[in-house]
């Protein structure tokens, strides 16, 4: 006999039959029932002896086969050719262990764990990594626009304070004359080779042009240079040769804002879409400003707007409003409208 397991033992004989019952493709380990083939049960609670030599069981005696007595085996109930019949008492499977029969072994043994990933997953991962891909993408687009939008507003501002600086200094000057200082002679006497005093030439301290509409303004300053040479036009340039009138033209040129000197033509700021000039003077119904003022001379004090626009794409959707409170559809690109107030001190001095 040959141990099969805790509780059950089997012969050489039917060792062999099952070898080749199992060599010939049937199924093996599950007892088959006919009467000359012995029913082995896997029975609780049975000590099997492993002392080499013996196999026998001791303490519970409850491993039997049906077969035909006189066989030196305890009595069990037969079973009927094709059926098994089992007692009630048992409630262990039959076991070959794998070391007494390798290779034949009746054990389930439990399904492999799935390895690589599913299709489903495969999908997902794709999904997330996309959706981790454009938030990336999107943060960093937003920060270079957010960036280039400030950008454009410090330009901006840096440009209109340049161009209003060297506005504001040709109106704070503008109608100087200057004048020798004889005490008591009841006469005015201006300085030596003073030219452009005639109705025809003399200028005009402020003027301009109005473009009509939204089209951009013009504005012209003037004053009296004195004899040292001193005075400087808007592109800081003096005169050569004399004393004569230095007069000042601002204008749009190609999207900037352009000085017109004594001599030269310059850009002072770069972006400027629009330069509308409005001009105070006192009326009979009060101060006012207006494009067209009734008496030019009588022009205390000058409104200037520009409007000006940045050069690259920023993060702007939204409509803006022009100096003339025009609506300027949203093309991408930042715009910004400045206003500056000055006042014509020479001829405020001048009316006291």
């Amino acid at each position: 006999m040959h141990l099969l397991g805790a509780g059950a033992v089997r012969p050489l004989a039917m060792e062999a039959r099952r070898r080749a019952t199992a060599a010939r493709g049937r199924r093996h380990g599950v007892p088959f029932g006919h009467r000359h083939q012995p029913v082995w049960r896997a029975v609780p609670l049975a000590t099997v002896d492993r002392t080499p030599g013996k196999h026998r069981i001791s303490g519970h005696a409850d491993a039997v086969r049906g077969g035909r007595r006189g066989q030196g085996w305890p009595r069990a109930k037969r079973c009927r050719p094709g059926r098994r019949e089992l007692p009630r008492r048992l409630h262990m499977p039959l076991v070959v262990p794998a070391a007494m029969n390798p290779g034949h072994s009746t054990r389930r043994e439990p399904p492999t764990r799935q390895r690589g990933l599913s299709l489903v997953e495969v999908l997902v991962g794709m999904a997330i990594g996309l959706m981790v891909t454009l938030a990336a993408v999107s943060s960093l687009v937003f920060v270079r626009l957010s960036a280039a939008t400030a950008e454009d507003a410090w330009r901006l501002q840096q440009d209109a304070n340049t161009a209003f600086r060297i506005i504001g200094w040709q109106l704070r000057q503008a109608g100087a004359r200057p004048l020798l200082a004889v005490a008591n002679t009841g006469t005015v006497e201006f300085a030596s080779g003073y030219t452009g005093y005639g109705v025809a030439e003399a200028p005009l301290p402020v003027s301009g042009s109005d473009g009509g509409g939204t089209a951009p303004d013009v504005l012209r300053t003037s004053l009296q240079n004195d004899v040292g040479a001193d005075a400087r036009d808007c592109l800081g340039l003096a005169p050569a040769g004399g004393v004569v009138n230095i007069i000042n033209q601002f204008s749009l040129v190609d999207g900037n804002l352009s000085c017109t000197g004594v001599s030269n033509t310059a850009s002072i700021a770069s972006g400027v879409e629009d330069m509308q000039v409005w001009y105070g003077e006192n009326t009979p119904a009060g101060f006012q400003y207006s494009t067209q003022p009734v008496a030019w001379s009588a022009v205390t004090a000058v409104m200037v707007c520009l409007r000006l626009v940045g050069e690259r794409p920023a993060q702007v959707s939204t409509d803006t409003t022009g100096c003339n409170d025009e609506v300027v559809a949203a093309d991408g690109r930042l715009r910004r409208s400045f206003v500056r107030v000055f006042q014509i001190r020479n001829v405020l001095e001048a009316g006291k």
